[in-house]
């Protein structure tokens, strides 16, 4: 447990061998009000945030939150689960393995994973299962879906007309099916996209807001990074943007930011409800096909703070055209070079 003056949590670590020694990452979770965020605060849009609610509203179907380790998913989760329109009328369970946060309003359940007997493990979750379908859910947030057996739960709450939901491994929205049908999790593309299974999907990820105090101009930058030039270049002429707004993290930081150059962390994301023509596409196990229909509802403006059928990539370049965040954060999600830009006909 953590222990500090004005803060709450627990420690999770994990140790890595090494030939010159193990390494332990520690990761710090934050219980009680500190762990309580509103999701405009975080940093979703305003057209993120429409889905979220819709979502909300639905009450039926699959919503699953993916991205890397340590960008905020079970957080957001716990905040979607705890701002549900009638929450506290409703009968919200969670099954985890094992339980990080103390969610308001949700009667949570913890399974352990018996890791040397995988009928053990089967037996355990059967009973829960049979337990929870008996007890009228009306949603079921099932922690991390790793494998068949928490998959299987998931699509078994959302066939029973119940919200399931959870969070996935996958990098980007478009990689989420290829992991639930790979051969590790192994739910098929025919259950997936059955009506009412798939309500919401979210990739998100956190990237470093600048330092208010300290954050560099371009003409600034431009003497501390050679390669300030280049990425001002290409988005000028290849994006066709303003760069006047854009800032830089200075080397070193200031007193503000105890020497970071940031101060603080933003979502970046973006989000898809499905529709008969992605379902279709999906079905058919065409994947970029789904993905083209996902971003021809964008409106091609990186300027604007519309993310329908955005990308992460564009989320991110907009927080940049607006001084949030370094313009070079947006690399972790595409090249410059090789992002597609698709420019929709315009009267």
């Amino acid at each position: 447990a953590l222990d500090l003056p004005g803060a709450a949590g627990q420690l999770r670590y994990q140790n890595v061998k090494g030939r010159l020694g193990p390494k332990t990452v520690v990761r710090i979770l934050r219980t009680g009000d500190e762990n309580r965020i509103r999701f405009d605060a975080a940093g979703y849009a305003p057209s993120h945030l429409r889905l979220l609610r819709l979502a909300g509203r639905a009450g039926k179907g699959i919503v699953l939150l993916s991205g890397v380790t340590s960008s905020g998913k079970s957080t957001s989760l716990k905040t979607f689960i705890e701002t549900l329109p009638g929450l506290a009328q409703k009968a919200i369970y969670t099954v985890e393995d094992p339980i990080e946060y103390e969610i308001a309003g949700a009667h949570q359940v913890e399974v352990l994973r018996d890791l040397a007997n995988d009928d053990e493990t089967r037996r355990r979750y059967a009973e829960v299962m049979r337990a929870l379908m008996r007890s009228d859910p009306d949603g079921v947030m099932l922690g991390e879906i790793r494998d068949k057996l928490t998959a299987l739960f998931a699509l078994q709450v959302a066939e029973t007309g119940h919200l399931a939901m959870g969070t996935v491994h996958a990098h980007l929205i478009s990689n989420i099916i290829p992991r639930l049908t790979n051969d590790q999790i192994g739910i098929s593309r025919q259950a997936l996209t059955g009506p009412n299974i798939l309500n919401l999907l979210v990739y998100q990820a956190l990237v470093p807001r600048l330092c208010r105090c300290c954050a560099m101009p371009t003409s600034l930058a431009l003497r501390a990074d050679p390669d300030v030039r280049e990425v001002e270049d290409v988005l000028r002429v290849r994006f066709g943007v303003a760069t006047a707004r854009l800032r830089w993290t200075r080397p070193g930081g200031c007193a503000a930011c105890q020497g970071r150059g940031t101060h603080g962390k933003t979502i970046v994301a973006e989000m898809l409800q499905p529709d008969r023509v992605w379902l279709r596409h999906v079905r058919n196990n065409d994947d970029d096909a789904a993905l083209q229909h996902f971003r021809a509802a964008g409106n091609g403006r990186f300027d604007s703070a519309d993310m329908t059928g955005k990308t992460v990539f564009e989320h991110a370049l907009f927080k940049a055209i607006q001084g949030e965040i370094d313009v070079r954060n947006c690399e972790e999600f595409d090249a410059f070079e090789r992002f597609e830009i698709l420019r929709p006909d315009r009267p």
